[in-house]
């Protein structure tokens, strides 16, 4: 079976230090902007409610409660979405290390997401039983 990045010189090592690293930075990338959504999501509920009293109080315009709880939906979206993502980056990773293909990681990925089988912890249970099997002996 051929490595799920083949380099045509051999030189597997130095191509899995760079997947390694593309995957690391994507994921860097994916929570920074994850917790940026996650952080305007908070802002945006704390701005609702000053909003909410103002409007109540003051009888002012309601159109900016409702802008101002529309960009929290969006912003708790993106930070669903994006956190998401970042799993499914980490998982397929962790799939495609074990020897898996990219689509076949990813149709476990899909899986697992939809309450199938979650293949990597499977896998991770029996590296576990085979290494206590090993310390056995």
């Amino acid at each position: 079976m051929q490595p799920p990045y083949f380099v045509a010189n051999g030189d597997y090592r130095k191509a899995s230090r760079r997947r390694t690293a593309r995957i690391k930075t994507k994921l860097v990338i994916l929570e920074l902007f994850a917790r940026l959504f996650g952080w305007m999501w908070i802002g945006a509920a704390i701005t609702s409610i000053y909003f909410l009293y103002v409007a109540l109080a003051n009888a002012a315009s309601w159109s900016i409660l409702l802008w101002s709880i529309g960009a929290g939906l969006v912003a708790k979206f993106l930070a669903v979405v994006l956190n998401r993502n970042k799993q499914r980056v980490h998982y397929v990773d962790q799939l495609m290390e074990r020897g898996l293909t990219r689509a076949e990681a990813t149709e476990a990925w899909k899986m697992a997401i939809n309450g199938g089988a979650n293949l990597l912890f499977n896998l991770q249970q029996t590296d576990t039983i085979a290494e206590s099997d090993w310390e056995k002996n």
